[in-house]
């Protein structure tokens, strides 16, 4: 018994709904299939440098919609392969964030890299592999990495080769990543479409602009700097694409993953920033009280050491004139006992008697009679 056909159902284009080529089932659509191979390809030579830029390309895994219909979670990617030049691409459209995204993309371009040969095959038939991850999310965080050389918060564009760590000589030339963050360069909530297009002076500015604004454009009325063939086209298939029951159910389904994801990562974001600040601002007061504690201690001490000083100084004064006053009472009375021993033994007295009457020593007498 023959299974009936899926009825083809037309998602309009108007303002209340638009076809999200950001969701995977979506992009695949538009760009995985062999008549949009043109599309493909100007994406692909405004991501990839001059020595990969490609004129003809065999999509690998074409849109089919019996692949996907069990997963409908799946990630769904475009592998193809240069025609000229036997290099692969790998392109994957990824709008949530994952806790293992590293290690899944890497691990996506070693299967696509691996897959080439089979079990007898041999190694030089490999050929170089290029993976492109366009991210709804920030993968390259230079705001917790402290400790690279450059910032460039703003960056959206990645290339990711192997470089020896010391010398920057490149090596094992097969291997290729981009990531392509699409929230840097084009804020929903925050950029209008001239704001977007405005900045738009290469060719992949102008494939971000297409991708993120793809609502706010008319393919029929498009700015000058995205009024080109392959970008017309796009929109063209955007505005007309067409999905069966099973695709606009499988559309849906990761549409809905998506915002699900989206909002409960703005809800992680906003309570870790309202707990940071409630962390900052404890541990702002325990700082101002440990540094007011350390600023008092310190001005006390200056400030002891300044009274301190001042009442040393008068004390000081004080027992000086005490002991200057005593130093020269004693001198005073030395002298006079001198000047008594001296008219004493004008008239005639001996030492010993003139030491007793005036206390000084026989020796101090005997002196006065040398003089």
């Amino acid at each position: 018994m023959k299974q009936k056909a899926s009825k083809t159902k037309r998602i309009k284009y108007d303002d209340v709904y638009m076809i999200n080529p950001l969701i995977d089932v979506a992009f695949k659509k538009i760009f995985g299939v062999e008549a949009n191979s043109d599309i493909l390809i100007s994406l692909l030579n405004s991501i990839v440098s001059e020595e990969d830029q490609i004129s003809e390309i065999e999509i690998l895994n074409p849109y089919n919609e019996r692949n996907f219909k069990k997963d409908k979670l799946s990630i769904l990617d475009v592998k193809a392969r240069n025609k000229h030049t036997g290099t692969y691409f790998l392109v994957e459209m990824q709008l949530a964030d994952e806790l293992d995204y590293h290690k899944r993309g890497l691990y996506g371009w070693a299967r696509v890299y691996s897959n080439q040969i089979g079990a007898r095959g041999k190694y030089r038939d490999l050929k170089r592999t290029i993976a492109i991850h366009i991210l709804n999310f920030t993968a390259i965080d230079y705001e917790k990495e402290k400790g690279w050389s450059v910032h460039a918060p703003n960056k959206y564009h990645h290339r990711f080769v192997l470089l020896d760590k010391d010398t920057h000589v490149g090596g094992f030339k097969d291997i290729e990543i981009h990531t392509i963050e699409l929230s840097k360069y084009a804020e929903r909530d925050v950029e209008d479409i001239y704001e977007v297009v405005g900045k738009a002076k290469e060719m992949l500015d102008k494939w971000v602009a297409i991708l993120t604004k793809y609502a706010l454009l008319d393919p029929k009325r498009l700015p000058k700097a995205l009024s080109l063939p392959e970008m017309k086209k796009a929109l063209q298939v955007m505005k007309e694409l067409q999905m069966t029951n099973v695709e606009r159910e499988i559309y849906e389904s990761h549409l809905a993953f998506w915002r699900f994801e989206d909002s409960a990562f703005e809800k992680k974001r906003q309570d870790a920033m309202e707990q940071g600040r409630e962390e900052g601002i404890a541990e702002g007061m325990e700082q101002g009280i440990a540094i007011g504690k350390a600023e008092g201690k310190a001005e006390g001490i200056a400030q002891g050491k300044e009274e301190g000083l001042a009442i040393g100084k008068e004390e000081g004064i004080a027992m000086g004139k005490a002991v200057g006053k005593e130093e020269g009472r004693a001198e005073g009375e030395r002298e006079k006992a001198l000047s008594i021993a001296k008219h004493l033994l004008s008239i005639g007295l001996d030492h010993r008697k003139v030491s007793e009457a005036t206390g000084l020593s026989e020796s101090d007498v005997k002196a006065l009679v040398v003089d």
